[in-house]
């Protein structure tokens, strides 16, 4: 920003820092570079102290950061001679112009240093450290697989495995609650694998083993998998009636009109009656019933009179019987 609005023939900047910048602002950095070389006319060059433990990566991204600021990058392990490379560094620059620093601006060069390099060139690279040797990797011991027990009777853990659980190759550790329903169990310190809990309005169930990879693969070889896994799930679902139950007052017929001969023979038996065998026709009621039964509609009248004609003397008569004690 200082140098966009300056009118001098040359504009470098030179960057010394002792750090590394972020990887991922390459192409941030590349771009800016860019930018500064077609619009203001400024190179960048970039004198960075590195150490062995400098990432190679930034050592790349930073040569090419400068190509593209039309500048150069000057790595160095010895934070002495970066005074010579500032001054190698603006003296270059002038003579691109075919002009020299003038004394007293700060661009003259100090008095070389004992173990400085030279100044125009960087440092000659280190040879590469030799790397240890390398071991053979060394065959991983087979898992231990898992035995699984049930510490439950439980409807969810029918049918039951023959002869035993299959086994697991690995499993979540854990503890139970004290509210929780532990039905399996893992390993020889009895990790919970199979739990259920009442949560509010709801219940949920938990299996602390990976059932789809090659943890679960003898629990998934089983043949009564798919069941035992489907009332898993079905026992925390919310129960649905099956249909809506008829209200009281609808009118209901009932097929067939007539009891069937099993009912028969079981109203026959609650009478105190002999059973009837199906297809035999009932024993033939005495003549006297059956008269009385059809004349049931025309006695009514009549028996209702004598009905009210035996309440009408009681009333007379227990009136009599309190005037004789008076």
């Amino acid at each position: 920003d200082l140098l966009r609005t300056s009118k001098a023939a040359v504009k470098h900047v030179v960057v010394v820092s002792d750090g590394e910048f972020r990887t991922e602002e390459d192409t941030a950095l590349r771009r800016e570079a860019s930018r500064m070389r077609s619009e203001t006319k400024a190179s960048v060059s970039v004198i960075s102290i590195v150490d062995n433990f400098t990432d190679p990566r930034f050592r790349t991204l930073a040569e090419n950061m400068t190509r593209e600021g039309g500048g150069q990058f000057l790595p160095t392990d010895n934070a002495e001679s970066v005074p010579v490379f500032v001054a190698a560094e603006v003296t270059r620059a002038l003579q691109r112009v075919g002009r020299k620093p003038k004394p007293g601006e700060g661009a003259e060069a100090p008095p070389p240093l004992a173990n400085a390099p030279p100044p125009s060139q960087p440092p000659p690279p280190k040879p590469p450290e030799p790397q240890p040797e390398q071991k053979p990797p060394q065959p991983q011991p087979p898992r231990v697989r898992l035995a699984v027990r049930a510490v439950a009777e439980s409807p969810l853990l029918l049918p039951r495995p023959e002869p035993e659980w299959p086994t697991l190759g690995g499993a979540v550790a854990g503890d139970a609650t004290f509210t929780a329903q532990t039905l399996l169990v893992a390993g020889d310190t009895g990790t919970p694998l199979l739990a259920y809990c009442n949560r509010g309005l709801g219940r949920v169930g938990a299996f602390a083993a990976d059932l789809c990879g090659d943890d679960g693969a003898e629990f998934r070889r089983e043949a009564a998998f798919p069941a035992r896994v489907a009332q898993w799930v079905q026992h925390v679902l919310r129960a649905k009636p099956l249909g809506v139950p008829p209200p009281l007052l609808a009118s209901v017929q009932v097929e067939p009109p007539a009891p069937t001969p099993r009912e028969e023979q079981q109203l026959a038996a609650v009478a105190g009656q002999a059973p009837v065998a199906p297809g035999a026709a009932p024993a033939p009621a005495s003549t006297f019933a059956r008269e009385l039964s059809s004349r049931v509609p025309e006695l009514a009248p009549w028996l209702v009179l004598v009905l009210v004609l035996l309440a009408a003397g009681e009333r007379l008569l227990r009136m009599r019987q309190l005037r004789h004690a008076d």
